[in-house]
């Protein structure tokens, strides 16, 4: 299936599918070889100090290199879960380390989040409408911090799985709408911005 009738028929169905048609719209991404969906600023990551003991919450981590990267570097960390759509990308990630764990079963703000702390969204936001993002943020509201990385353009386009389609400040916004205090706002390396919340 050419690249951008995969991107407008998830588009146009999206909120019809449920987490089974998003997992099968990942996977197939995967089999067509349209690239991985792991896009982050480690620099960043790694100077923002929330990491002595936190309990991760990451949506969408791929393959898990952001917390592989933050996890070596912090030994205080007390664990990390990765909320992955893909279920190929999350479960050949390789990382051997016990505080790091996948889960692929489920939309992330349908399970248990009471013991995270942190929020980790690394260009997975834009990836997702309005409405599965207030309810993300609803569901995470409780934590005390959150690394937030999104690229300048949100928008949908032939070319890129984006559906958000909001500016930054827009996102900003909506998220200080939660209770979230923005701590800094930065350009990342990649036509993005790192947005960082306690």
């Amino acid at each position: 299936m050419a690249w951008a009738t995969l991107l407008e028929n998830w588009r146009t169905n999206y909120s019809d599918m449920g987490f089974g048609g998003h997992q099968a719209f990942y996977s197939q991404w995967l089999a067509e070889g349209l690239g991985p969906q792991a896009h982050f600023d480690g620099a960043a990551a790694l100077g923002f100090d929330v990491w002595d003991g936190a309990q991760v919450c990451e949506v969408g981590g791929w393959d898990g290199q952001l917390a592989s990267l933050v996890l070596s570097a912090n030994p205080s960390t007390l664990d990390w879960v990765n909320h992955e759509v893909c279920r190929e990308a999350a479960l050949g990630h390789g990382i051997d380390d016990p505080r790091y764990r996948v889960q692929c079963d489920g939309w992330v703000w349908d399970q248990d989040l009471s013991g995270s702390d942190v929020l980790v969204a690394s260009h997975s936001l834009e990836h997702m409408t309005e409405a599965h993002l207030r309810t993300l943020l609803a569901a995470t509201a409780h934590m005390r911090a959150a690394f937030i990385q999104v690229p300048n353009d949100m928008m949908p386009g032939p070319c890129a799985s984006h559906i958000l389609g909001i500016s930054v400040q827009e996102l900003a916004d909506v998220v200080s709408g939660y209770g979230w205090m923005l701590q800094s706002s930065s350009p990342g390396p990649d036509e993005d911005t790192i947005l960082l919340w306690k």
